[in-house]
């Protein structure tokens, strides 16, 4: 079993993923395809692969024989521009087809333009254009231009091969104590929601997820123990009811003033026969569970104890077909909950145990929107107050709220006017902010309007990189906007309008902030620019599964005063 870390959203080569994956040419592609059409991979062209998903995640890479000629990304040195339209070079003579069409690069049959190398920057490159013909013409040879990017975290099996994909914005290359806490992390989110991530297309295999039901077996032993079926029997003088019956008829009272005495009661009891079929076939399960995890590198991650229950095989119990038609048999005399969810976990794994043999299973334990997950963490630990009831934090009374009323209720919906009558319809739509949080600082009442964006952004001098759109810049000062009467009923000193982003510092850090003139001039006395803060994520995690609230006040006092609008 081949186990390694990968980086959600870092753009890898054909070679370094052939390396690292010790994947052939020959099994290289329906590897990669494999995971694409689940959604766990996207291929990008080489000269976009620094803007991954529309962000610039990534600073384009520098090569040893191409170096960067200072012009626009994927321009080098070695190929000179020429007077012609974007993308023609010297030495690639024009072949009088349309524009971007060169001798020796064939069309794929699409749309004109698109060629087997060639696709729009940061664009995910259509299925199509998949197999050895991809590539750019370089000194004689062809080579592989794109990029292959992870779009998933947590741990991802696929046949014999164990990728543990960590989130974008971790640097380190082997981050095994962050995924530890972040595994711990995705477990609780997905145990609140009751939801596990499937990828296996097609047949039964749709509901199967051989990782999640090998833990849940694994951890299941170590709480509850091992399958056992207790057989009633009766005891003398046993911690269970007395069998009044039985006594009177079968032992001997003894008469004490008048009255019988029975100094031997014969109670209720039960015992467990350890030979039992299912118990033995618990053990021989548990126990090549937790080593194939062990195999796979995970035990430690996952902070598990590694299981050696037992020496017997699963082959002694006989061959898939009787183990399956005993377990089904004994499922339908079985009525106890834990018992009956065991039995059809191993009815399971037994009959998918030889999919990763195969190479045809694909079972994951994570996400592929960890951006959810970050929102969650950030909502929990800061005090998210929007579906609250007003009457848990008003400070003061005004009759134009009711107590009942939340947050979210106090932003208004859309009303649609109908031209003849002018009768009116409420729209369903609505402004929903991720997350509002009221704390005081410094004596001082603050009114936070906070954005938890999963981003990796780089803002320095002059530059910005991985940042949020338009539209969410837009958003958080309408939010504001909204909240205006009510922050002015209310009598707030401050209001803080900022992006939160996860960083692996041990502190809170003010990157800057992002201004948009006309709408910051917005409203009676203008809106508060929006700061970007990349908060200690580390922390936020160990605050979420321990169930507790950070305190806001001291996160976002790393925002300097004059980013802070005064009321």
């Amino acid at each position: 079993m081949l186990s390694v870390y990968v980086k959600e959203q870092r753009p890898y080569t054909r070679e370094e993923l052939q390396k690292f994956l010790e994947l052939g040419e020959s099994s290289f592609l329906p590897f990669t395809e494999r995971l694409r059409a689940c959604g766990l991979l996207k291929i990008v062209s080489a000269s976009g692969a620094d803007g991954v998903d529309g962000q610039t995640e990534w600073e384009p890479e520098a090569f040893s024989e191409w170096e960067e000629a200072g012009q626009e990304p994927g321009v080098f040195a070695g190929w000179e521009e020429t007077r012609q339209e974007p993308g023609a070079f010297a030495g690639w003579e024009e072949t009088g087809q349309e524009p971007g069409a060169f001798a020796g690069w064939e069309e794929t049959g699409q749309e004109p333009g698109v060629f087997s190398a060639w696709t729009e920057p940061g664009r995910e490159l259509p299925s199509g254009l998949g197999g050895s013909g991809a590539g750019i013409f370089y000194r004689g040879q062809i080579r592989d231009s794109r990029r292959y990017v992870f779009t998933f975290v947590g741990i991802l099996q696929a046949g014999n091969r164990v990728l543990k994909c960590s989130p974008k914005y971790i640097e380190e290359e082997e981050p095994v104590r962050e995924m530890k806490q972040i595994l711990k992390v995705l477990r609780r989110y997905h145990a609140r929601r009751q939801t596990v991530s499937i990828y296996e297309p097609g047949g039964r295999e749709e509901v199967y997820n051989r990782l999640a039901v090998m833990l849940y077996l694994v951890e299941d032993y170590l709480e509850h123990g091992v399958y056992t079926n207790w057989h009633p029997v009766t005891e003398v003088n046993g911690g269970g009811e007395v069998l009044w019956d039985p006594t009177i008829n079968e032992t001997v009272a003894l008469m004490v003033g008048g009255r019988p005495f029975y100094p031997e009661l014969l109670t209720e009891g039960s015992n467990s026969d350890e030979n039992d079929y299912f118990r033995r076939l618990h053990k021989c399960i548990v126990t090549e569970c937790s080593q194939a995890l062990e195999d796979a590198g995970l035990t430690e991650l996952l902070e598990l104890e590694q299981l050696y229950e037992t020496d017997e095989q699963l082959k002694e119990l006989g061959d898939e077909t009787y183990i399956l038609y005993r377990i089904r048999r004994e499922l339908g005399v079985q009525f106890d909950d834990r018992r009956s969810m065991i039995l059809g976990l191993m009815d399971t794994y037994i009959a998918h145990r030889h999919m990763p043999e195969t190479g045809s299973g694909l079972y994951l334990f994570g996400t592929n929107h960890f951006e959810q997950v970050w929102e969650a963490v950030c909502a929990q630990t800061l005090g998210n107050c929007l579906k609250k009831p007003l009457g848990m934090f008003l400070e003061r009374e005004h009759g134009s709220y009711n107590k009942e009323q939340t947050l979210l209720d106090l932003i208004e919906r859309p009303l649609w006017r109908y031209k003849h009558t002018g009768s009116v319809t409420r729209g369903k739509g609505r402004l929903v902010p991720d997350l509002i949080t009221i704390y005081h600082q410094e004596g001082e009442r603050c009114f936070a309007i906070l954005d938890a964006k999963y981003y990796r952004i780089r803002l320095e001098r002059g530059r910005v990189s991985g940042q949020p759109g338009i539209g969410d810049i837009t958003k958080q000062y309408l939010y504001q906007l909204a909240y205006e009467d009510f922050i002015q009923d209310m009598g707030y000193d401050r209001v803080q309008n900022a992006f939160l982003f996860p960083g692996c510092g041990e502190e809170a850090e003010y990157l800057g902030r992002v201004e948009l003139a006309m709408l910051a001039s917005a409203g009676r006395k203008g809106l508060s620019h929006i700061a970007a803060v990349r908060l200690p994520a580390v922390r936020l995690y160990d605050a979420y599964l321990a169930g507790r609230e950070e305190d806001p006040a001291g996160m976002l006092a790393c925002v300097p005063d004059g980013v802070l609008e005064r009321v």
